[in-house]
């Protein structure tokens, strides 16, 4: 337990608190308008563009966050605005469940400086993606359900039935907030008791009668998402491979010291016997949800940043503990301070590097020096593999330059087409569709013609658009060329022209469009 601190230190904390949201919320809307949309934000950015109550991989609330973009024209800040305002309202809210439970602002302020310490956490707390109404409505959910079982009223149980319901609206990833919170009140003596009341039923009801539109919406479509996300999960068997690499991608995420100091601040926790209300409340909505998806990842495609709602309290219990024990004055004191010294120089250092590649094309030079060394190395040990040579692909943050001009390009070649009005335009994936659609005129039909199913699927009704043109926009020369959907129409025609795509004067990517007529109404089989 943390001894509280005198008032003037309060205060000090408190200041710094707001001092450092301020200026992280201000330097993240400085920096949102200086690079384009990634790809996921190119791709959730067209959910504007069609609104509706649910989508193939996540629910409706993404597109809502996404509709200033389209109000205020096609640059990054306006799509950005929502998604920064939600994780600074997320942390405001993380600071008051922090002081209900501590009554301490030293446990608010370390509890921010862990999530700033966080290398990814940067990017979800910039980039549109679904991770920014899910933080705002799960810290939401954490409080009013805190202040539920504290009270002896009941809107704050409806509200944790509202919440938990937008949540849900947000990202599929809420459907564990309930087994969290029911795991919290079966081993708490003192909160148990709620489970023979209504009112968590209630809340649960309120919150499947908020989330029913995307219920609804499923329904209709075949149970489309859930679909998704089961195969998903499912991908693989279990094996080394998976297993590492669901480990690694946590430690690359999150800073490796950052995450083992958390993971030692859970063993305290759990080695004490018992522990406190508000310690056993921090690790139920923390733990269970690293556990999850690392073990979903043992098995399956997991991508690192979905571990990230288990880092709100998750951050409460690293600060909390670690106050704790750097207040000890003992040996121990000594190293809790020192690792988290480390860790926090470690995540800084990881967080730089990360905006340094964002901002500079540095990842090609590094690459360059590294594949000379492995080529020194397999000269004196042949039995090692050199690196490849180096591709642009190996740089993802180029994935986030040059497609603004791509599409003036691609739409001015799309001018020359004999029914510009009659041609649709399709790609490899969607990645490449999204990002170059976002930036074209909104009645430019863009869209996928592969075998895999993806969002485009219930975008582009082929039966619309037989006999139509086509121009295919083929990236890098991927897989197979324009030959593979040659069945699709009735003749190709010739190639329309390419190009190479450069970064500070650097090729990033190379664009080849091919010209087809005459639809026949299908996808590739």
């Amino acid at each position: 337990m943390t001894a509280a601190a005198p008032e003037s230190s309060q205060r000090n904390y408190r200041f710094f608190f707001w001092l450092l949201l301020t200026a992280t919320t201000l330097v993240r809307l400085a920096l949102a308008d200086s690079i384009g949309l990634g790809v996921d934000e190119s791709h959730y950015a067209l959910y504007a563009r069609r609104m509706a109550w649910g989508y193939l991989d996540h629910p409706p609330m993404v597109s809502w966050l996404a509709a200033p973009g389209l109000i205020y024209g096609d640059t990054s800040l306006p799509f950005r605005f929502l998604p920064i305002l939600c994780n600074a309202l997320s942390l405001v809210l993380l600071r008051a469940l922090a002081i209900q439970l501590w009554k301490d602002e030293r446990v608010a302020f370390w509890a921010l400086a862990v999530l700033t310490l966080l290398p990814y956490q940067h990017l979800l707390m910039v980039a549109l993606l679904p991770d920014a109404g899910l933080n705002l409505f799960w810290c939401a959910t954490l409080l009013s359900f805190r202040h539920a079982i504290l009270g002896s009223r009941r809107w704050p149980w409806a509200l944790t039935g509202l919440f938990w319901g937008m949540a849900l609206l947000a990202k599929y990833h809420a459907l564990l907030l309930p087994v969290c919170m029911a795991g919290y009140l079966l081993t708490s003596r003192t909160q148990r008791r709620w489970l023979k009341t209504p009112l968590p039923y209630a809340a649960l009801a309120i919150g499947m009668c908020v989330y029913s539109p995307n219920l609804i919406w499923n329904a209709e479509n075949g149970w489309i998402s859930y679909l998704f996300h089961l195969n998903r999960a499912g991908a693989g068997g279990f094996g080394i491979g998976n297993a590492l690499s669901a480990i690694g991608g946590q430690l690359a995420a999150w800073s490796p010291l950052m995450l083992g100091l958390l993971v030692a601040a859970f063993a305290v926790i759990v080695r004490r016997a018992p522990p406190s209300d508000r310690q056993r409340f921090v690790l139920w909505f923390s733990l269970p949800v690293f556990a999850f998806f690392v073990g979903i990842g043992f098995f399956g495609k997991v991508l690192p940043h979905w571990t990230s709602p288990g880092w709100w309290c998750g951050s409460l219990a690293l600060a909390s503990i670690t106050l704790s024990k750097v207040s000890a004055g003992n040996r121990e004191a000594v190293r809790w301070r020192r690792t988290f010294t480390i860790g926090a120089v470690v995540g800084l250092s990881m967080t730089a590097a990360l905006y340094v590649c964002l901002y500079q094309p540095i990842v090609e030079p590094v690459y360059r020096h590294l594949r000379s060394a492995s080529l020194r190395l397999n000269r004196h040990i042949p039995s090692s593999r050199p690196l490849p040579p180096y591709q642009p692909k190996f740089d993802i943050s180029n994935d986030l330059f040059g497609w603004n001009e791509t599409a003036v390009q691609v739409n001015s070649i799309l001018q020359t087409m004999p029914r510009p009005q009659e041609t649709f335009i399709f790609t490899h994936r969607f990645f490449e569709a999204s990002q170059l659609a976002i930036h074209l005129p909104e009645d430019v039909v863009v869209t996928t013609l592969g075998r895999r199913a993806d969002q485009y699927r219930l975008w582009f009704d082929p039966d619309e658009y037989l006999g139509w043109d086509a121009l295919f926009m083929d990236v890098d020369r991927r897989r197979q060329g324009p030959g593979r959907y040659r069945s699709l129409f009735e003749q190709a025609q010739a190639d329309a022209g390419s190009w190479e795509v450069k970064r500070d004067g650097r090729p990033i990517r190379k664009i080849s469009l091919h010209r087809y007529s005459g639809y026949r109404g299908r996808y590739q089989r």
